[in-house]
């Protein structure tokens, strides 16, 4: 119980800090914080507190997304290449109780083959 009532003030405590820390970003007085100023391609960009952490978790996203996509490159790579993967793994047991389904069939049916045999 004690541990649930930590857990549950710790999750305040944090939700608390991100409110007050985007109510400061908010505020626009900036008094600690400066803009963030950014020189693409011959291009200056001045950006806000608020902006830039804006953009620092789109640019997280961003780069999350590519390497799921980097990812699954490599894996259809691999797969072409005929490494051991899944899919191949789901088409070897497939045939595998194919085969022990017509192993248990012929099995049952053979004292009946052999009862017909003069």
């Amino acid at each position: 119980m004690l541990i649930s009532l930590t857990k549950i003030l710790l999750f305040l405590v944090i939700v608390a800090a991100l409110a007050l820390g985007v109510a400061y970003l908010i505020d626009g007085q900036n008094l600690i914080l400066g803009n963030v100023q950014a020189i693409v391609a011959g291009t200056e960009y001045t950006l806000t507190p608020l902006q830039a952490v804006l953009a620092l978790f789109l640019f997280s996203v961003l780069v999350w997304i590519g390497l799921k996509i980097f990812g699954l490159l490599i894996a259809v790579l691999k797969f072409i290449n005929g490494d051991e993967t899944a899919v191949t793994r789901y088409f070897f047991r497939n045939r595998e109780r194919k085969g022990y389904q017509a192993l248990s069939r012929g099995c049952w049916r053979w004292p009946r083959v052999k009862a017909r045999l003069p």
